[in-house]
């Protein structure tokens, strides 16, 4: 192997006691932003920049580092043949043996005193080998989800949270098994000690620092997690998920070859979980630094996206402009119950009371509940919410209800009869009863429809209001909830009128239909199949636009008088209409929707004609404004919706339409609390 092209600022500083070694192949933004903030993070630690490249892929990223080197005074060495991670390490390892050591990964970045807090670390436990910083990305050193990576933003920035660990964990450690190589301190005598990373048995990559880390409890020495040091991990980017995954199945098996032992350890290391303590504080702290001495409005909600979750975040930034910190509550996959700030932004290691008496403390001691927000209860267990509304009730905090769907009438959610995929017609009890055996909704409830809606009057009837979206909505509901009073708000929609997006219209031209959104079963996928399955036959010359994606996509794109246009952005979705060219719009639903976000943004389309089903809030919002409704009773037979299809859409353009629902006080106007 030839040797490496090496650039050389000025000698070192004597004074200067660790290497900060950045291996480099490829990846130039994530290089040059690792590279900019080891430069501008605040540091006491004299230590010194050494930067490798590899023979990655980008010459101009050589030209770069090479100009930065002579710029900003760091050591840089590039190499004339590519040598893989574990060379490129081992050489930096040898530059300096007088040094210890931080590898650091060039997807990296860094943040005020993450050195100065990694070496004191090093200082205090003299018998540390190895020392790793915890990460957003870093398996068993991830925060906020262990063993999960986190890509997303927090609801500060990396900086703040960098401080809130140094707070919160100051020196403390936990031993660990293996280290992780994307920020890790290595101790010159221990490397003196074992030796660099094996090449031989690892090659070019992964692995190595697993069996390094073995190697150094074996000869006496401890690797640590450091809970007082943040750096933010942007990802593997040197690599494509394939090479990654090839190169992690051969490191596994020679792992298990040389160090049998080891594998059982990181998952004994894993079910214990030492390192909680440490996400749980930061986790508090975080908590702390948002609520401050704000009024806390406590949200409860499903994670599952969708009109709910669009509405829940709605209300979340309108409420903090009103001074509130919104705090959710959400079911993960275990059922149980995690803190988000925001609506978003999770705090999975502070634990939920499910006791009635922890949560009143939680509630009143904890974040000092000033109300409570029902979204939706589903993924929640039935004690939880038992013992959730009695809490309230004891505290005295007032709860609300917002009903998205049609849960509280049948764990169906959608009034679609099991294995059907159309509407149920809302059946007597005897046939609800038989159509929600083996619902794990209806299971707390012995499988009995009217036990289940008794259950969720008594909590509807709990709440301070009661609020659906649509008249329909509330129409339905009473007809199970008698005297229940319900309150219609419809949704936070602006949308500004949109012109121009019809085309010229010719009765005898192929017609396009457009039909926007996720279409699952309940939004009419079947249907939609059906349809373009039989125009296609009886020669029709009618092209379904779905402006969205649908439960499977490749079967109707199996057709071609179909388009799918795939996801989009709420902010182009007039424009994707109007690029469409459509004739109208089609709301295929077999179910009665209680609101939807995407008929209001088609009615901002001036003129657009809309077609739907007789039935539900889409209907009672088109039925006043010349909209196109289908009987119900032809969603059994779909050929009978094609003469819909094909009217005269120039006699059907939408009118007289408002498209704005807007509250200039959320306390005042939206949930009319008394001051």
């Amino acid at each position: 192997m030839g040797k490496p092209q090496t650039k050389l600022p000025p000698p070192p500083s004597d004074a200067e006691v660790v290497d900060v070694l950045i291996p480099v192949y490829g990846a130039p933004n994530d290089t040059l932003r690792c590279i900019y903030s080891v430069l501008t993070a605040r540091t006491k630690t004299p230590f010194n920049l050494l930067v490798i490249e590899d023979r990655g892929p980008d010459d101009d990223l050589r030209v770069k580092l090479n100009e930065f080197s002579q710029d900003f005074q760091f050591e840089y060495h590039q190499h004339e043949e590519n040598k893989g991670f574990v060379l490129t390490c081992n050489y930096g390892f040898s530059l300096h043996p007088e040094r210890d050591v931080v590898l650091l990964n060039s997807d990296t970045q860094v943040y005020d005193d993450w050195l100065d807090n990694l070496l004191a670390c090093a200082e205090k436990y003299p018998t540390a080998g190895t020392i790793t910083a915890m990460s957003n990305s870093a398996t068993i050193c991830s925060y906020p989800c262990f063993v999960e990576d986190y890509p997303y933003q927090y609801e500060i920035s990396d900086a703040e949270l960098s401080v809130f660990f140094a707070e919160a964990n100051r020196l403390e450690t936990v031993d660990t098994p293996t280290g992780v190589g994307f920020c890790m301190y290595v101790r010159r005598k221990c490397l003196e000690n074992i030796g660099y990373f094996d090449y031989e048995s690892f090659g070019k990559g992964y692995g190595e620092e697993n069996d390094l880390c073995v190697r150094v409890e074996k000869a006496g020495w401890r690797n640590l997690i450091a809970g007082g040091v943040f750096v933010r991990h942007h990802g593997s980017s040197s690599f494509s998920s394939e090479v990654r995954e090839e190169r992690v199945k051969h490191a596994l098996k020679i792992i298990k070859k040389l160090h049998p032992g080891h594998l059982p350890s990181v998952s004994k290391f894993i079910e214990a979980d030492t390192v909680a303590i440490f996400r749980q504080r930061v986790d508090m702290k975080r908590l702390k630094h948002f609520i401050q001495n704000k009024p806390v409005m406590l949200f409860v909600s499903h994670n599952l996206g969708g009109g709910t979750e669009k509405h829940h975040l709605e209300m979340v930034e309108k409420l903090a402009a009103e001074g509130y910190a919104v705090i959710s509550l959400k079911p993960n996959k275990k059922q149980q119950p995690v803190l988000h700030l925001e609506g978003i932004h999770p705090l999975p290691n502070i634990p939920i009371p499910r006791n009635t008496d922890g949560l009143i403390r939680f509630l009143k001691e904890e974040i000092k509940a000033t109300a409570v927000h029902f979204h939706h209860l589903k993924g929640f267990t039935t004690l939880f919410i038992d013992n959730l509304t009695n809490a309230l009730r004891v505290s005295s905090i007032p709860y609300y209800f917002t009903v998205h769907d049609y849960l509280p009438i049948c764990p169906q959610i959608t009034l679609m009869k099991a294995g059907h995929s159309i509407f149920c017609g809302e059946p007597d009890k005897e046939e609800c009863n038989h159509c929600i055996q083996g619902n794990p909704e209806a299971q707390p409830h012995q499988y009995d429809i009217q036990k289940y809606r008794h259950w969720y009057g008594n909590i509807l009837h709990g709440a301070e209001k009661v609020f659906v979206p649509d008249e329909d909505v509330k129409w339905r509901l009473q007809r199970y909830f008698n005297g229940l009073p319900i309150h219609v708000r419809p949704h936070f929609d602006i949308w500004p009128e949109y012109h121009d997006a019809l085309r010229p219209f010719d009765i005898n031209s192929n017609r396009r239909i457009g039909i926007i959104g996720a279409i699952g079963l309940h939004k009419g996928f079947n249907m939609v199949c059906e349809l373009a399955e039989k125009c296609r036959r009886l020669g029709l010359d009618i092209t379904f636009v779905i402006i969205g994606y649908t439960m499977d996509d490749n079967r109707l794109r199996s057709l071609d008088n179909v388009e799918i246009l795939g996801a989009y952005q709420d902010k182009e979705l007039q424009e994707t209409i109007h690029k469409a060219d459509l004739d109208a719009i089609w709301f295929p639903a077999v179910c009665p929707e209680t609101y939807s976000y995407t008929l209001s943004a088609a009615l901002s389309v001036k003129g657009m004609p809309i077609i739907a089903f007789d039935f539900g809030a889409i209907a009672r919002r088109l039925r006043n404004c010349n909209g196109i409704l289908i009987p119900i009773e032809k969603m059994l037979k779909p050929a009978q919706v094609l003469p819909y299809l094909l009217l005269d859409f120039r006699h059907h353009q939408i009118q007289n339409v408002s498209t704005r629902s807007e509250y200039s006080s959320m306390i005042r106007d939206y949930y009319q609390m008394t001051e």
